[in-house]
């Protein structure tokens, strides 16, 4: 395990609630919070499932089938559980639609529809499953043909599909990229690719130079110094973002700096700066190995709290720290107890009857 994605992941997962939790912050920084982390999660995505799982599938020494339903297995038992307290609840409230928006999103299938308000119905984040689960099942193939280090055609092919993204974002109206950009599986799969090859890079003897220059030939001062690059790389892309076209923002706007920020994340595990030590530090480490059941609880537990406080409170609810750190701490609660009573069981249990 890498120690410092592991934290990351953590780190990502906030970014994403802060981006939903309707706080008294400008929309840039809402849409850069929730924008910038999920380009980095989708490129974490491809280069943690590379680097556990490809070689593995393309020797065959593990069949597609079994790494496909190991990854739904892990997915659907909570979500599934989510999803059947919140319909009942929207329906109550009469917010729930019809009934093939239900289905579709019961089975991660809405990412299909390019239709902002019905990808954002139920549990709205599990878009980003939707296109996930994609991603499982065409991995061995994309792994297998982004790895081929002897010819240039995998490559050229992929810049020209980035350059055909861009220029579509350049072509579609600004009001229109929620519905056919922003969650839509053949542009996102471009953010998981880029994983793949950043895993490429990391096997690479240019990689293995840059990750022993990051993780054994810098000094501690120099380490601290990076460290603060870092943050600053980060703090500087939600300024750009504010003076960026949205359709640009969507992804490719964070391509390069989330790509040098895992890269330098993952050779700064056995790092010696002060962000290394803060990501190795236990709380964050076990917070983000609940970071998929934070995803997932989140909305949920944050809609309880909310109404509460309006009850109490009314709509202008004037105790909007309050309301975050309760709907926080009763996210991360719900969270452990999904991952030790219900994911990690249930996952365990249906592995059984994968050959």
């Amino acid at each position: 395990m890498i120690r410092t994605l592991n934290s990351l992941r953590f780190i990502l997962i906030l970014m994403i609630v802060m981006s939903h939790a309707t706080l008294p912050i400008s929309q840039a920084c809402n849409d850069y919070l929730g924008e910038y982390a999920v380009v980095i999660f989708f490129i974490i995505s491809g280069f943690v499932l590379s680097l556990s799982y490809g070689e593995r599938l393309v020797k065959e020494e593990m069949s597609n089938k079994k790494f496909f339903l190991s990854r739904i297995f892990k997915l659907y038992p909570l979500h599934l559980l989510v999803i059947a307290i919140i319909i009942p609840l929207d329906d109550r409230l009469g917010l729930l639609g019809p009934w093939y928006q239900t289905v579709a999103h019961t089975f991660l299938l809405q990412c299909w529809i390019p239709i902002h308000e019905f990808m954002g119905g139920l549990n709205g984040p599990t878009w980003f499953l939707s296109d996930l689960i994609i991603y499982y099942f065409l991995f061995k193939y994309l792994y297998r043909w982004l790895m081929q280090r002897k010819k240039a055609l995998p490559l050229v092919i992929f810049i020209i599909y980035m350059m055909a993204y861009i220029a579509l974002t350049m072509i579609i109206e600004e009001d229109k990229s929620a519905d056919y950009i922003y969650a839509a599986p053949p542009f996102r799969m471009i953010d998981f690719c880029l994983g793949i090859l950043l895993y490429r890079f990391y096997r690479s003897e240019k990689g293995k130079q840059v990750y022993a220059l990051i993780t054994t030939q810098f000094s501690t001062w120099q380490a601290h110094i990076a460290d603060v690059a870092i943050v600053l790389l980060s703090a500087g892309m939600y300024y750009l973002s504010i003076y960026t076209n949205p359709n640009f923002r969507c992804a490719a706007l964070y391509w390069l700096p989330a790509v040098v920020s895992i890269c330098y994340f993952v050779a700064s595990d056995q790092g010696k700066g002060w962000l290394t030590r803060l990501f190795h530090h236990k709380a964050l480490l076990w917070l983000g190995s609940i970071s998929y059941e934070i995803f997932i609880c989140h909305s949920l537990c944050f809609r309880i709290v909310q109404s509460i406080f309006i009850r109490m409170f009314g709509i202008d609810n004037p105790y909007w720290e309050y309301k975050l750190i309760i709907a926080l701490t009763l996210t991360i609660l719900t969270s452990w107890m999904a991952k030790k009573f219900l994911v990690t069981p249930c996952s365990n249990y249906l592995k059984k009857y994968i050959k």
